[in-house]
Order: structure tokens, then sequence, then C-alpha cells
């Protein structure tokens, strides 16, 4: 038995459709590309990663990296 594909399949079709499930995956900020999400403000961002700094006391480029990163996740 053949079973043909519904015409549902293969994702969204127009352009607003793609831009809305392109954000799909932003259901947790470890897995997000964005370091700011859309509704948080970017200064705060900075500020979070200029006390890690402060805290942390990165040494070089590797460490700067981790603390950055740690920002992300946090």
């Amino acid at each position: 038995m053949i079973i043909k594909n519904s015409k549902r399949t293969g994702g969204p079709m127009t352009t607003e459709g793609r831009l809305d499930v392109s954000q799909n995956a932003l259901k947790t900020g470890a897995y997000s590309n964005l370091a700011v999400f859309p509704n948080e403000n970017p200064e705060e961002f900075n500020q979070l990663v200029e006390q890690f700094k402060h805290d942390f006391h990165p040494a070089d480029v590797i460490e700067n990296s981790l603390v950055h990163e740690l920002a992300n996740l946090t």
C-alpha cells in the first residue's frame, strides 16, 4: 500500500510562516543562538557579562569566552 504525503507536510510555505517557526527553538536560552531574547534588555546582559568578568578575572581569550558562555546560560 502506498501512502501519499498530505499537502500539509513540508513545513510553512509563506515567508511569515517560516519566520514564525524559526523561533520554535527558543524554549530555553541554553539552546538558542541569541544571547538576548527579543523581550530582554541587552544592557542588562552586558552588565551581567561585566559582573562575571569582575568576579572571575578571566586571564585569556579562552577564559573570557567561558565567562561569556556562562552569562549566556544565566
